[in-house]
């Protein structure tokens, strides 16, 4: 059925991690909301904070208002069944050499909004890999600063339109771009 994870702290931990995965059944909700996650400090692999993946039914996916420090990747959403997760109102903060603020890959459609992501390797990365799908996402009204590398990547198929968001001192591409299309980044503010 369903699954909700909602108002709890974990700390100290190094491996540990919100992982939900593989749905076996359609029409599901998964809710991961105001959570705190607080790693040990260990840049290292296999820390995420919240992952979501092998999205291969249709699923309703909603990651909100949860607290990510000094996690590998602060959230990763990957499936194949052009899911549209929503990802809004959460932080996340690292120490710039941990991966990446927000992940999302393969078939995913999200909306990405209201999120902050400071001091990570690099803030939000989007990939679709469906060529003949319509790759399309909403990363909106986010903070993303002092990251060590890019600000949004844009990769393969993805199509988002990328507007209101504050885009400020990352040392790489604020948003890098690599498909072969034009990305929309109109109205955004880059510091």
């Amino acid at each position: 059925g369903d699954v909700t994870v909602k108002n709890n702290k974990f700390s100290g931990n190094k491996y540990g991690r919100i992982y939900l995965r593989d749905p076996n059944q359609d029409n599901l909700t998964f809710l991961v909301e105001g959570n705190s996650i607080k790693g040990s400090g260990d840049n290292s692999g296999h820390m995420e904070g919240i992952v979501i993946n092998g999205l291969n039914r249709e699923v309703e996916v909603l990651i909100k208002n949860n607290t990510l420090e000094n996690r590998y990747d602060g959230i990763s959403v990957e499936g194949n069944y052009n899911n549209t997760p929503t990802i809004t109102g959460n932080t996340i903060s690292g120490t710039q050499k941990q991966s990446t603020g927000i992940n999302v890959y393969s078939k995913i459609k999200a909306t990405i909004e209201n999120n902050t992501i400071e001091n990570k390797q690099n803030g939000i990365r989007v990939q679709y890999s469906d060529a003949n799908g319509d790759g399309s996402s909403v990363i909106k009204g986010n903070v993303i600063k002092g990251n060590s590398g890019y600000g949004i990547r844009v990769e393969s198929y993805a199509k988002p339109v990328i507007s209101l968001n504050d885009i400020e001192n990352n040392n790489g591409y604020f948003v890098d771009n690599q498909t072969t299309y034009t990305v929309d980044a109109r109205n955004n503010w880059w510091g």
